[in-house]
């Protein structure tokens, strides 16, 4: 089965991560090796904006993978439940 452009660019990313913190890279050297990851051609277009995104996220958290609080909204959705959500304000 054929990856989506964000099942891709997860790999990507994540294998370029963990192989720049086993040199111990961090900071713009960290940014620099994903950068150098990206795997479609051309930075343009719907590919790229896939990346980008994973790549933020990848910055943020440390880590591309769905948590269990995703899986479980994605479990709530598919069952056609509320999507329940903490407030921030709590």
């Amino acid at each position: 089965m054929a990856q989506t452009w964000r099942e891709r660019a997860r790999v990507s990313l994540q294998t370029a991560y963990d192989a720049a913190r086993a040199q111990g890279l961090d900071g713009k050297a960290l940014e620099k090796a994903l950068f150098d990851s990206y795997p479609f051609g051309q930075r343009a277009y719907t590919p790229y904006k896939v990346w980008r995104e994973e790549r933020r996220k990848l910055l943020a958290t440390g880590q591309t993978r769905a948590d269990a609080s995703d899986l479980a909204k994605l479990a709530a959705w598919n069952a056609g439940e509320a999507i329940k959500v903490r407030s921030t304000a709590e």
